[in-house]
């Protein structure tokens, strides 16, 4: 819906964006101002939008709430208490999976850039990613090589050009 860049002190909003959505989308982008990365729905992000909702925008506490885990608590609270089972992954597994979402689109950035991603999205630490899965960045750089190769590949492709083993394929084949 937004995007706040530092860098060129801009917030881009979606244009059919209206009323109470516009306003409320334009105060959660003013609380990413400073905090660099883009990615950001850290400690700073979230003390930012807590002053917001104290300062009476009582509707931002959804959000808050969406970002430091609350929501998803209160859901898995709901469902033990209703007697249904919980399906917990493990951290490996999560982290796991969240480096094969992130590898779809942002295969090309650095280590540093996705280990606080994956940082904010566990509510770690960036340091603490290194110490729990060291295994990570190892990971990381094989989804990105993948990813890589897959889009010189999509671009070929799209050009009319076949890779050379993609070639070498197609002779075995004949």
């Amino acid at each position: 819906m937004g995007v706040c860049s530092d860098e060129r002190r801009t917030i881009l909003l979606l244009s059919s964006l209206v009323g109470e959505d516009l306003r409320l989308t334009l105060l959660h982008e003013m609380c990413h101002i400073g905090i660099g990365g883009g990615y950001s729905h850290g400690p700073r992000f979230l003390k930012k939008m807590r002053r917001i909702a104290r300062l009476g925008e009582p509707k931002l506490l959804e959000d808050i709430e969406r970002y430091d885990g609350t929501s998803d608590a209160r859901r898995v609270a709901a469902l033990r208490a209703q007697g249904q089972p919980v399906h917990e992954i493990s951290f490996r597994q999560r982290i796991e999976s969240d480096l094969d979402a992130l590898s779809d689109e942002h295969y090309a950035r650095s280590w540093p850039t996705i280990r606080r991603v994956l940082a904010e999205q566990n509510r770690l630490a960036p340091s603490e990613i290194d110490r729990f899965a060291p295994w990570a960045k190892r990971e990381w750089r094989r989804l990105g090589a993948e990813g890589r190769s897959l889009a010189a590949a999509d671009k070929a492709f799209k050009e009319g050009r076949l890779p050379a083993g993609a070639k070498k394929l197609l002779r075995s084949l004949k």
